[in-house]
């Protein structure tokens, strides 16, 4: 890295430090809780996609709650968000994760 990018990433990370907001899936170290409000927030604003975002982790407070949900189930907790195509995503993902975790659990043989 050169002088200008050191200067560059000092005084962004400084103004992040200054000016981020507090965010409850910010700092907590739960990798889900982060991609569920990524997926939120896709296009919405935080204001909003903060009470969806609070909603979902009560009712699906692991990647494992959400794979055992039914459609029906996110639908009911997505309605009100602008975009349609992540609650697709919602049930989607955490099933072929939950898959892949278990897959990665069994032993060799």
């Amino acid at each position: 890295m050169n002088n200008d990018d050191n200067r560059f990433t000092t005084t962004l990370l400084q103004w992040f430090e200054e000016n981020a907001r507090p965010l409850p899936w910010r700092g907590i170290g739960n990798a889900y809780a982060v991609w569920l409000s990524e997926v939120i927030l896709q296009q919405t604003r935080i204001e909003q996609g903060t009470d969806y975002w609070f909603r979902f982790m009560e009712r699906f407070p692991t990647v494992e709650h959400l794979a055992e949900a039914t459609e029906d189930e996110v639908l009911r907790l997505w309605q009100g968000l602008a975009i349609t195509a992540e609650p697709d995503i919602c049930m989607w993902l955490p099933n072929r994760w939950c898959s892949w975790v278990d897959f990665q659990r069994r032993p060799v043989k």
